[in-house]
């Protein structure tokens, strides 16, 4: 029995892909251990969005060497390593790949037939949380100064619909009482299926009945529309919580961190949400100090929160 410890680091769809290498190793002779305890390989799936991000990863990398594991690091960290041709870490296995996880997973099948156990004992299923991520897009068609994730994650990229059903209807199975939809630009979904939208998405998965919550994890600004609105609003099944990464509240600094949109548009479909939707949850991610950024800028940030 191969006993791998699999640490994730970064945001809510990589902690997906994790959920997703466990059930794809289910059937094997892998045994998946808390961080910090014995295991035979330590899995990093690491974010590389900040230095910061690198550090842990790599911290966690070195931790698991230190004790006599076999280290593997994997997700965006290793992607960058490998396509920027960067200095690889000594004695640590690289494995680039964030949308197609295959590679990652056929190694650890190898690892984990390679120990040939007499009597192979299938792993434990793992304690379902209450509150499960599900991808349902990964990617990113955008190029903001500041972030990686594109170069790391590809192109947006959307799960076809029945592939987000069967993964509803297994956590609902499983007893879920919640499910979080994930993505890097959520708000992307279904350009690639022929001009369908989030929304088709929404009501195939609140078609299905379940009695499960739906919370949208985080959607860009360009994704804000009434029809979203009235979705979180009208509907018994969706959480009245919006994320949006909105960074800065100056139009001058937005456009320095190329990003699309418009303070003004931002700040009234805002409102609108707040008007529209009962009892709203609203978080805002925002960036503070970018490069150039003056108090006047800063202070219009204030202001616009």
């Amino acid at each position: 029995m191969l006993k791998v410890a699999l640490i994730t680091t970064g945001c809510r769809t990589n902690q997906a892909d994790s959920s997703a290498i466990r059930a794809a190793l289910k059937e094997m002779p892998v045994q998946f251990v808390a961080q910090g305890t014995q295991a035979d390989v330590v899995v990093v799936n690491a974010c590389t969005l900040t230095a910061d991000a690198d550090r842990t990863a790599k911290k966690a990398i070195n931790l698991a060497a230190r004790q006599g594991a076999k280290p593997i690091l994997a997700g965006c960290l290793a992607t960058r390593l490998v396509n920027s041709n960067e200095a690889t870490l000594d004695d640590v296995l690289i494995v680039p790949g964030t949308a197609d996880r295959n590679q990652l997973i056929s190694l650890l099948k190898k690892l984990a037939l390679g120990q040939q156990p007499q009597d192979v004992e299938k792993t434990k299923p793992l304690e379902l949380r209450t509150r499960p991520n599900i991808k349902v897009q990964d990617g990113c068609n955008h190029s903001c100064a500041y972030c990686i994730v594109p170069s790391v994650r590809g192109p947006a990229k959307s799960v076809a619909v029945d592939q987000v059903k069967a993964a509803v209807l297994e956590a609902a199975g499983l007893g879920a009482a919640e499910v979080v939809l994930t993505g890097i630009d959520l708000a992307s979904w279904g350009q690639d299926f022929g001009g369908k939208t989030v929304f088709d998405l929404l009501d195939a998965l609140l078609g299905l009945n379940t009695g499960m919550r739906f919370r949208i994890s985080s959607i860009e600004p360009h994704g804000l529309d009434e029809g979203l609105f009235q979705r979180l609003a009208g509907h018994k099944d969706m959480c009245p919580f919006l994320h949006v990464p909105a960074q800065s509240g100056s139009q001058r600094i937005l456009d320095l961190m190329n990003r699309d949109g418009n303070v003004e548009k931002l700040e009234q479909m805002l409102r609108l949400a707040k008007q529209q939707i009962p009892g709203l949850s609203l978080g805002l991610d925002l960036i503070c100090g970018f490069p150039g950024e003056s108090e006047d800028d800063f202070e219009q940030t204030v202001a616009f929160v």
